[in-house]
């Protein structure tokens, strides 16, 4: 038994530092790239990975003070990339480039996230940002099937959502 204690503690302690390591690479990366919103949607969803394990080791004891506020913090970051992603997006559509398909990653990774917390109503926000394009993208036959994909996901969710405001 302490054997295995010991071994699934190390497991812990690899995820947690290539977690980390992954964050300071891609913060890194947004230093010398700061308008590619590609690199802040990934610096997100490392930054969910990181909230998903500190929430799920929080779980198995009681969660303290210091804990609680560790999680917060992260729970900024992620929200902060996120939202940096699709500003960018944003931006850069606005000037006629086409990044329909990594805003539409964006919106949908950052309503997912915020759906897991419970947050349907800004979740709703987010996802109501490309969930019309879904319609939209039946109608053409543009071959784009990770688009379309990203687009059906992000429907549904929405639909989700708006299903648990209503319980």
């Amino acid at each position: 038994y302490e054997v295995a204690l010991q071994q699934q503690q190390q497991d812990c302690t690899k995820i947690l530092s290539i977690l980390r390591l992954a964050i300071s690479c891609l913060e890194e990366a947004t230093t010398y790239t700061p308008c590619d919103g590609r690199l802040q949607n990934n610096l997100g969803i490392a930054w969910e990975r990181l909230f998903e394990y500190h929430q799920s080791r929080e779980k198995e004891n009681e969660m303290s003070t210091a804990d609680l506020s560790r999680l917060l913090d992260i729970r900024g970051q992620v929200a902060e990339s996120f939202s940096r992603s699709i500003q960018i997006h944003t931006l850069c559509k606005q000037v006629g480039c086409d990044v329909n398909t990594d805003y539409e990653s964006a919106c949908l990774n950052y309503g997912l996230f915020l759906s897991k917390l419970d947050d349907f109503e800004g979740a709703i926000d987010i996802l109501s940002l490309v969930a019309a394009n879904y319609e939209e993208s039946k109608d053409t036959d543009s071959g784009a099937v990770d688009a379309s994909r990203v687009l059906r996901d992000a429907s549904n969710l929405l639909g989700f959502c708006k299903r648990q405001i209503q319980k």
